[in-house]
């Protein structure tokens, strides 16, 4: 009896722990380039609320938080006048922006081109190895070791029982506690936590006027992916309607806006062609 009453007590109290509100602060370096050694460094955030999960750069986390903030004040009544948007911020460089469901193991890849943005969704069940290394003190807790096989690479986390959240930065997950340290056998790769603290964020705006994402499974996504780096003007196509024109520098979208888009996206992909998952692990 005693024992059913702590388990129960222990189940309790991991909800109370699991149900609480984070923001989660990562360091992130990675090597954007196969060609070249240098490596990129940037801020990534994951924000936990409840058993679901939001992992950005940050500098796009805080674009998306203050618009998400304006446009609730102006549906409220509470700011008077016409809707604007704050100027823009720089851009993260790190660009993954990835949704958790830490319920049932569903995730989501946002990714965004102009005004077009797709919801890639699949399940990502992660198959960790428990390391028997002796814990360390890693960012004040204490800290264990794991490894995994993900996108073709080989990780190694440190996650603390201690946050007793299964979850971590980018699409890892999984582990009976938060990942605070993960890094490839490559160094290609590297998160490390920065700064935790709890409290809650509302980013449910964060996508007011765009259209509604086009929700595509792993395999579409990168059936079209494979199409768009040959030729990533095709966002554009068929984007103007009878009363929407997009303009790209105080010019309507044509031939020649999306030969130079052509031209400066793919000079992009070129320098950033060593992708966090080298395979597709998730389907």
């Amino acid at each position: 009896m005693k024992k059913f009453k702590l388990l129960i007590f222990i189940v309790l109290i991991s909800n109370v722990l699991f149900s609480q509100n984070y923001k989660i602060i990562y360091d992130i370096a990675w090597k954007p380039s196969l060609e070249n050694k240098n490596l990129e460094n940037d801020l990534g955030v994951l924000i936990i609320n409840q058993s679901k999960s939001f992992f950005s750069g940050y500098e796009n986390f805080r674009d998306d938080s203050l618009k998400s903030s304006v446009v609730k004040k102006f549906i409220e009544g509470t700011q008077k006048g016409n809707l604007r948007f704050p100027e823009a911020r720089n851009k993260s460089k790190f660009k993954k922006i990835i949704f958790k469901n830490l319920s049932n193991d569903s995730l989501t890849q946002e990714e965004k081109f102009f005004v077009t943005s797709f919801h890639v969704n699949s399940n990502c069940k992660m198959n960790w190895k428990m390391e028997k290394d002796e814990p360390k003190n890693y960012f004040g807790y204490t800290c264990k070791k794991a490894t995994l096989n993900f996108g073709g690479r080989k990780w190694t986390a440190w996650y603390t029982t201690e946050i007793p959240i299964s979850d971590g930065p980018y699409k890892f997950h999984g582990l009976p506690g938060l990942i605070l340290s993960i890094s490839d056998n490559k160094g290609e790769y590297d998160f490390h936590i920065k700064a935790i603290t709890k409290e809650t964020n509302d980013l449910q705006y964060r996508n007011f006027g765009i259209p509604k994402p086009i929700k595509l499974s792993s395999e579409k996504w990168l059936t079209y992916y494979e199409k768009y780096k040959k030729q990533p003007s095709i966002v554009y196509e068929n984007i103007n309607t009878e009363t929407t024109t997009y303009v790209i520098n105080g010019k309507e979208i044509g031939r020649n806006e999306k030969n130079d888009y052509d031209i400066r996206q793919k000079k992009y992909l070129l320098e950033n062609n060593n992708e966090i998952e080298i395979v597709n692990t998730c389907k």
